[in-house]
């Protein structure tokens, strides 16, 4: 739906933002940047996998008025997320230089990529977590809380995070922006779907009765 388009027209706007932004620094940044966007689609791919039997899943039991299911679901859900990513950053952490010198050998390029890669993906073992979140709220039919969250790590957070870290000239800082400006979207998310599923908890109760 609508939410699903705007979130690859904000990761392209956010993508660009940050190759404006490190190629101030170091133009190796921005190859740089190019090659862990390549590598962590690998990473995430099960995860999204994931997300297509996982939505229908939560929406029927939600539906049909089955938190039992609902809960054991999410649950479920979440825990699987982490692990997939948790591999990935169990991967990415151990052979940075070498899937850097997949795409180029040179020696600064490795130098730069293997950190970029390392710190960025320090994050992983959240955003497994909060991809299914997000499609927890579409499962529900409130695909908005969603595109906020989504807006606010891509953009709001992450761009004026790494734009002030660049103002240090130390390109090293600027991949920080990532790992940070996701923990603080998915602390916020987390509170958010406590509230919707309690509410939504209730609800279900009430009409069960």
């Amino acid at each position: 739906g609508l939410p699903a388009i705007v979130m690859q027209v904000l990761a392209s706007f956010m993508i660009g933002g940050m190759n404006l932004i490190v190629g101030g620094l170091d133009e190796n940044g921005v190859a740089a940047l190019g090659i862990y966007f390549r590598l962590q689609s690998f990473v995430f791919m099960p995860v999204f996998g994931l997300n297509q039997g996982y939505m229908p899943i939560v929406g029927y039991n939600y539906g049909h008025g089955r938190p039992d299911r609902m809960k054991q679901a999410i649950k479920y859900g979440i825990m699987t997320s982490a692990v997939f990513t948790t591999a990935g950053l169990i991967l990415f952490q151990t052979s940075a230089g070498l899937l850097v010198s997949m795409f180029n050998p040179d020696a600064e390029l490795l130098l730069v990529g293997s950190d970029a890669i390392r710190t960025i993906s320090m994050a992983f073992p959240i955003i497994g977590p909060a991809i299914v979140i997000a499609t927890t709220f579409q499962a529900l039919g409130k695909g908005m809380p969603s595109l906020i969250l989504s807006f606010s790590r891509q953009i709001i957070l992450l761009l004026p995070m790494a734009w002030l870290f660049s103002s240090y000239g130390n390109i090293h800082l600027v991949w920080y922006a990532f790992p940070i400006s996701e923990a603080i979207s998915f602390f916020a998310a987390v509170f958010w779907i406590r509230k919707t599923l309690a509410y939504v908890y209730l609800a279900m109760d009430k009409n069960s009765i």
